[in-house]
């Protein structure tokens, strides 16, 4: 399928809104929450693939981020919905993709839990779902899909010159990486 194809049959199946009407208390509180819990999950991927240490004082603190969360959600937490300033298009994709990434998530939960296979066409499915949610927030940050999938490679090209390395992985040029993306993504 042409990528520009599939942005403008992603537009064409969005469902808009004028303004974000959301309690913020609860979805700062949320946001915190799923922040701390992937910085954790990326800390077990870098363990994993970059044979990198696992921090535990940067768990600890990403737990205590969690509690402190939940203390202030349970603390007589009243709900009220306000107008949050945030363009309604990217804060749908944004979120949109977090929530896919939480149903992959529970996806490869329930294979380790109950010890089988990965749902091959429930992850199929939801990955489709996050490339929808992309198309979105590219569309409403007028970009372009094809150039940000090219620049994305032109930056892993500039971090991993010749093959993946874990050096290279743990050790990132992060000025070379960001001038890849403004010269591609500007």
């Amino acid at each position: 399928m042409n990528l520009n194809q599939y942005v403008l049959d992603a537009i064409r199946t969005e469902s808009q809104v004028e303004k974000v009407n959301v309690d913020p208390v609860l979805l700062i509180e949320t946001l915190k929450v799923f922040i701390a819990s992937g910085n954790m999950l990326d800390q077990i991927k870098k363990n994993v693939f970059y044979g990198k240490e696992i921090d535990s004082y940067r768990t600890m603190n990403h737990m205590e981020t969690i509690n402190q969360s939940l203390l202030i959600l349970e603390e007589g937490f009243v709900p009220v919905s306000e107008n949050i300033k945030v363009d309604p298009r990217i804060f749908h994709a944004l979120v949109g993709i977090a929530t896919e990434a939480t149903e992959l998530m529970e996806a490869l939960l329930e294979s380790i839990v109950d010890n089988k296979d990965l749902d091959r066409l429930n992850v199929l499915e939801e990955l489709g779902d996050v490339n929808w949610y992309q198309a979105i927030g590219i569309a409403a940050l007028d970009g372009n899909f094809e150039t940000v999938l090219n620049t994305n490679i032109e930056k892993l090209r500039k971090r991993f010159p010749e093959k993946f390395t874990n050096e290279d992985a743990i050790e990132r040029n992060l000025e070379v990486e960001r001038n890849t993306l403004e010269s591609g993504l500007t």
